[in-house]
């Protein structure tokens, strides 16, 4: 509004700010014109914003009077510092409080009575900058990666009464098969799905929820480097057949799809955006994203294609060992979860491999006698 009222006058913007509301008032009066009809309305809303300003102040300031009135806010641990130096709340709620570093969420709990933290111990915790990593660094100041890596997440659950301390072991994203894979491999069969519904069009295309293409008898399966990562060309292959495979199916059924991509390497994102780019204005009943593992925690889509990426004589697995990495990149998807890797290397890991307990759940529910919407296939390129 200065800046209105600053091209209409000859005043300075600085100055304008600087005025009363009875100095704003005559600046006002000066320059509307009274015979327009208008007037009499914008003279009001001026007045009233001029008195909002003498009120609450020109700048952000005015937020902290207005928290204060409200039974409810909402906002990050960080962001919300600035207004609550002397709100007290009777009940604090962090969600996503395992990804949470112990300063962050102790800036909302330490203005609250009560606390509700909500989070997932098994997934990604905070980000961890290389410093933290540097073995050198922690036997300098007497740490270890546990005490790097523990949340205040992490530590109350392990240290408050079991009386404070509930699983929520009901998950109503994923469908059935999907979610009790979940549940087995990462979570010891002690998280239920509630969703027993199964969507029929994706079946002509995938005839199980869960599906494993294996690209171990392809030729050309294995990873290439790609400066300090890795890419593996026919995985992406064979993930735009599919995809291609899965808009075709869309648009027959006449639905729209999202589809997230997720890979733990960047080069094999970059070769999959590239490889995409131009498909994306075809497929008009997919909405396609291609995402690091890490960057899509906390969000869905109605299929995940998971690219292991790794393959090799050395059985090197670099980001597969980590189970919670993992974890968040199979239990995005809503209706189907697609894995595409090779799975002779990935039957050769090491028994206390996640992705290795992963292979023996599909390979195990893959039989017909035990089929739980799982199957473990050979991917094609024709």
């Amino acid at each position: 509004m200065a800046k209105r009222l600053q091209a209409l006058s000859v005043i300075d913007e600085r100055e304008l700010l600087k005025l009363s509301s009875e100095e704003l008032y005559l600046q006002i009066d000066k320059l509307l014109d009274q015979n327009d009809p208008d007037a009499k309305m914008i003279q009001q809303l001026l007045k009233l914003q001029a008195d909002w300003f003498e009120c609450f102040g020109r700048s952000y300031q005015f937020k902290a009077a207005l928290i204060k009135r409200s039974s409810v806010i909402a906002g990050t641990c960080i962001g919300i510092a600035r207004y609550i130096q002397d709100i007290e709340f009777d009940l604090c709620i962090i969600d996503e409080a395992s990804k949470a570093l112990a300063t962050e969420v102790l800036v909302p709990m330490a203005r609250s009575r009560r606390w509700i933290l909500v989070g997932d111990p098994k997934q990604l915790p905070p980000f961890q900058d290389e410093a933290s990593r540097n073995t050198q660094l922690l036997n300098k100041y007497e740490l270890n990666e546990k005490e790097i890596r523990e949340t205040l997440f992490d530590r109350l659950l392990e240290t408050l009464p079991e009386a404070c301390r509930k699983m929520l072991a009901i998950q109503h994203r994923m469908v059935a098969p999907i979610g009790n894979l979940i549940g087995q491999c990462f979570y010891e069969g002690q998280l239920k799905s509630a969703r027993t519904d199964i969507d029929e069009n994706l079946s002509q295309v995938l005839q199980q929820p869960v599906t494993w293409l294996t690209t171990t008898k392809l030729k050309n399966c294995r990873e290439q480097a790609a400066n300090s990562s890795y890419n593996n060309a026919t995985e992406v292959n064979v993930i735009v057949k599919a995809m291609e495979e899965l808009n075709i199916m869309a648009e027959s059924a006449q639905k729209k799809y999202s589809i997230a991509v997720l890979s733990g390497y960047a080069a094999q994102l970059e070769l999959l955006k590239r490889q995409l780019s131009s498909k994306e204005k075809v497929w008009k009943y997919l909405t396609v994203e291609c995402n690091t593992v890490d960057a899509f925690q906390g969000r869905e889509a109605d299929i995940v294609i998971y690219s292991v990426t790794r393959s090799n004589k050395e059985n090197q697995i670099g980001f597969l060992r980590d189970e919670a990495r993992l974890n968040v990149a199979l239990s995005r998807g809503r209706v189907g979860l697609v894995i595409v890797g090779d799975h002779h290397f990935c039957r050769n890991l090491p028994t206390d491999s996640p992705l290795r307990r992963v292979l023996d759940y599909i390979e195990k529910h893959t039989v017909p006698e035990k089929s739980d919407g799982c199957q473990l296939i050979e991917a094609t390129l024709s």
